[in-house]
C-alpha cells in the first residue's frame, strides 16, 4: 500500500498539472465529448490523487483532520507541485501544431 508523504504529494500534482493540459482542449471543444474526457481525467487524476495525498489509513483521518500540519504539507505540495509543472510545461504546448 502507498503511504503518502510530501514526495508522493508533489508527484500527484506534477501528474495532475500535465493531465490538466493535455486534456484541458479537449474539454473546452463543443461536441468533443468534453465530459467524458473530465470523467477520464478524474478517474486517472482524482482518484489515485486522493490515496498519494491524503493517504489510506484510516488513523490519519481521526479528530480534526484537516488541520493537522503533515496533511496541509502534503496539500500544498501537490498544489506547488501542479502549479510548476503547468506553468514549465505551457510555453512547450504552446509550440506544438494545433
Amino acid at each position: 500500500m502507498p503511504t503518502a508523504t510530501v514526495r508522493t504529494a508533489a508527484l500527484t500534482g506534477a501528474f495532475a498539472g500535465l493531465v490538466g493540459l493535455l486534456l484541458g482542449p479537449f474539454v473546452d471543444v463543443p461536441g468533443s465529448g468534453g465530459t467524458l474526457w473530465l470523467l477520464l481525467a478524474v478517474v486517472v487524476v482524482g482518484l489515485p490523487g486522493y490515496y498519494f495525498v491524503f493517504g489510506i489509513t484510516k488513523a490519519e483521518m481521526v479528530g480534526p483532520w484537516a488541520l493537522q500540519p503533515a496533511l496541509l504539507k502534503r496539500v500544498a505540495a501537490c498544489i506547488i507541485g501542479a502549479v510548476a509543472v503547468a506553468t514549465l510545461a505551457w510555453p512547450l504546448f504552446s509550440l506544438l501544431p494545433s
